[in-house]
């Protein structure tokens, strides 16, 4: 199941990479919010956002 929803939020974010920083930074907290603060998975996420 992990996967699968990884595999969809990438899907998603793909097409914020045209977005504001702003938008980011709250798609940002919402993947926070469904993998904690201090998930691995939260940090491998966020640093495919931030360096695309």
């Amino acid at each position: 199941m992990c996967k699968n929803l990884l595999q969809t939020l990438f899907l998603i974010l793909s097409h914020y990479k045209i977005a504001s920083v702003f938008e980011k930074i709250n798609v940002l907290k919402v993947i926070r919010g469904m993998f904690g603060e201090t998930s691995t998975h939260w940090l491998s996420i966020t640093e495919t956002i931030l360096n695309p």
